[in-house]
């Protein structure tokens, strides 16, 4: 790692290749022309999923297979398994990296509506130090990042969702097969034991320049139980979210309606007994 960082700290316009599945498009396509290119396929410390003192600690250099596959995520973190299972083929899941992913920060990734969902942090580390962002803080635009020079991401971490959490992702692309998303949304609930929603994270995909959390749409589930009246709610602060969004783009009649059957979706997936006639 800290030949890693002073290669970061000597040009920091040198490009990380993790897994290659942005990248390299984006080099043959002449978008990018790194003077330097660190490759870190070798670096095996930063491939791992570890359960620690209740935090789960996924390496940035792990692959989507890895993370779609891992029994820690798929029972803590149902959201993200679904996620990685649905990135492009089998082969960009086997080369693509969840922390490259982030770093592309393309409003269509499929890892970051659930990373936001589960509260994710990404631990960013340079020669001079190490610092943690919430995933929200991490991204700036399309394509951009909040990274500074001779930064990296190192890890993502997030806290196991409490035992009463359930949580799902969506996403609706133009084909089955290897479809960017053209609109996505990522869930968690908590309930209490007597049925009411004590927390509500609900990430969207695909809809600004950034995914973003959709706060009315939460606010909408809070302290309720989940009927379908509340659920109806919900589905109706998301459609005004995304139209309030969107506004006069060219996508948005289209993704205004869209989104209200992802949401759908979502909801009988954390809710299965709303699909029940």
């Amino acid at each position: 790692m800290s030949e890693v960082l002073d290669i970061l700290a000597a040009d920091p316009e040198a490009k990380l290749l993790a897994g290659g599945t942005d990248l390299i498009v984006q080099m043959r396509e002449g978008r990018v022309s790194p003077r330097t290119l660190v490759d870190l396929s070798r670096f095996g410390e930063l491939s791992y999923i570890k359960l620690r003192h209740d935090t789960l600690h996924v390496g940035c250099m792990t692959t989507f297979n890895q993370v779609a596959r891992n029994p820690l995520v798929v029972r803590h973190a149902p959201a993200l398994a679904q996620a990685a299972r649905q990135v492009g083929s089998v082969q960009i899941r086997n080369q693509g990296t969840i922390g490259g992913n982030l770093a592309n920060a393309s409003p269509a990734a499929d890892s970051i509506p659930p990373l936001i969902a589960l509260g994710a942090k990404a631990q960013v580390v340079s020669r001079d130090g190490s610092r943690s962002l919430a995933i929200e803080d991490l991204l700036a635009g399309v394509g951009i990042n909040t990274l500074l020079p001779g930064e990296m991401i190192a890890e993502i971490n997030f806290s196991l969702p409490a035992p009463r959490a359930r949580s799902a992702f969506v996403k609706l692309g133009r084909r089955k097969a290897m479809a960017i998303a053209r609109i996505s949304m990522a869930g968690l609930l908590v309930l209490s034991a007597d049925g009411l929603v004590t927390e509500a994270r609900l990430a969207l995909g695909a809809v600004g320049a950034t995914v973003f959390r959709a706060l009315e749409a939460e606010a909408a589930l809070l302290h309720k139980p989940l009927d379908r009246a509340v659920v109806a709610a919900c589905l109706q602060a998301v459609q005004d979210t995304v139209a309030q969004k969107l506004g006069r783009r060219a996508s948005a009649t289209y993704k205004r309606e869209a989104i209200r059957g992802v949401a759908e979706e979502l909801f009988f997936q954390l809710v299965p007994e709303l699909s029940a006639p």
